[in-house]
């Protein structure tokens, strides 16, 4: 019986042994995973905030883009205006010569 509680006594701390390593693998292995999910997790928002920095500079891009396009089209408008004035002005003066000289002739 001696021997049979000794061999008892040996399998029980030889399981012992295998449990602490299995744990000590098992908790490793854990933390490797962590790490894994946690480096993961950080390409993944640092991918997400780099589509948002774009999205946010897109449309600051487009809002500025619309702001440049009512600049240009003041900028046309006024100019325009400004050539259809000094049409208008050609033209009145040249209708003033002709009545002008009309008149001249009808004299």
């Amino acid at each position: 019986k001696t021997a049979d509680l000794e061999k008892q006594e040996k399998l029980k701390a030889i399981t012992k042994v295998q449990a602490a390593y299995r744990g000590k693998v098992t908790r490793k292995e854990v933390k490797e995973m962590r790490e894994q999910q946690e480096e993961a997790a950080t390409k993944i928002q640092a991918i997400k905030r780099g589509n948002d920095a774009r999205k946010t500079a897109d449309l600051e891009k487009q809002e500025k883009l619309k702001a440049i396009t009512k600049v240009q089209a003041a900028y046309r408008g006024k100019v325009t205006r400004k050539e259809v004035k000094e049409m208008r002005e050609q033209q009145e003066e040249a209708a003033t010569k002709i009545q002008a000289i009309k008149r001249g002739n009808d004299a």
